[in-house]
């Protein structure tokens, strides 16, 4: 089965193809800059007094900037490349296409002739200010800094700004829990990370949610600890972390069982669902983890009853959990169906 591939030569908006020819002749240097221009679309309140963007991603991007250069460019037959990248760019850009001697050239040199230059990642930055600049330092290349926009673009807006959006949300937590005596240690984990299933695809789960964890430590997003483990050396620190949690399907099958377990040593129907659930229930909280924290989905199918009859029944046994090494015993009734 084929796959889609990114690929160097193809990571970029079409336009980009004839801006080589368009810069006035004797051109030998491009300076460019990557901005965040404003918050306008972020509602942050009047009293977090912020008009900063939190500046993140770079070294993820040159990453893939270097990588994907290397094995998709300069490792392959220069040849194969530009015969592929000409075919492609055709309907494009009409029959005069792309001048592909600076392909060839940029092949036989073997390394992309640009300087980055960056604030350090995790920046407070004024909108308006420049985070990076980008340049070329062979002059042949001044093309190639405006090239690369397009990617730099795609990879880095979003997650500065899912860093940014977490930003804001942890001031607003932690307002709320100055001005309720809240446990401002708690705040770490009360904006937690659920989005990877929202997200285009695994990778841009990785990149927001390592932005979410500039900020926050609650997160069920493993790919983005991952990443903050791979490339910003999150091993050394901790970085992010989530609870035993349980979801529909194992609530909903294990309660079903349960049912016909009963039936089959003559409970009658008569609140047997309850009966069922209440079993389960107590057999994740004293035997699956009897420890720690565990959060239990309780709207699979009666939620008050669940909160207002079985934790009731159930309270003994929480009491009697034992903390576990961070002196966590605490059992979640989570509602998950809106």
């Amino acid at each position: 089965m084929k796959h889609f591939t990114q690929t160097a030569l193809s990571s970029i908006d079409s336009y980009k193809l004839g801006h080589a020819d368009q810069f006035p002749e004797g051109t030998t240097k491009v300076y460019s800059n990557f901005t965040p221009r404003s918050l306008k679309h972020l509602p942050v309140p009047h009293w977090c007094g912020t008009t900063q963007v939190v500046w993140f991603g770079l070294q993820v991007f040159l990453n893939d900037l270097q990588s994907v250069w290397q094995e998709t460019f300069f490792d392959r037959p220069k040849a194969e490349v530009v015969a592929e990248f000409v075919e492609l760019v055709g309907p494009f850009c009409g029959p005069r296409g792309f001048n592909q001697s600076r392909i060839e050239w940029l092949h036989d040199l073997g390394y992309l002739p640009i300087e980055i230059k960056s604030l350090p990642e995790g920046t407070l930055v004024p909108a308006g200010v420049p985070v990076l600049t980008i340049t070329n330092t062979l002059p042949e290349a001044y093309w190639l800094p405006n090239f690369l926009e397009t990617w730099l673009s795609a990879d880095l807006w979003k997650s500065a700004t899912a860093a940014t959006i977490s930003y804001v949300y942890r001031k607003i937590i932690d307002r709320y829990a100055e001005l309720t005596g809240g446990n401002k240690d708690f705040v770490m984990w009360q904006a937690h990370d659920f989005s990877s299933r929202g997200m285009s695809s695994i990778a841009d789960a990785a990149r927001t949610g390592a932005g979410h964890l500039l900020s926050f430590a609650g997160t069920d997003n493993v790919t983005a600890v991952q990443l903050v483990n791979d490339v910003y050396y999150g091993k050394q620190t901790f970085v992010g972390g989530s609870v035993p949690a349980t979801e529909h399907a194992t609530m909903t099958s294990s309660i079903l069982v349960e049912v016909e377990r009963l039936r089959q040593n003559g409970v009658g129907e008569d609140g047997i669902m309850a009966k069922a659930e209440l079993n389960v229930i107590k057999r994740l909280v004293t035997e699956v983890y009897p420890s720690g924290v565990v959060s239990v989905v309780s709207d699979s199918f009666d939620f008050w009853k669940v909160i207002t009859e079985i934790a009731p029944a159930l309270k003994g046994e929480i009491l009697n959990r034992v903390p576990d090494q961070l002196g966590l015993a605490k059992v979640v009734f989570r509602p998950d169906s809106g």
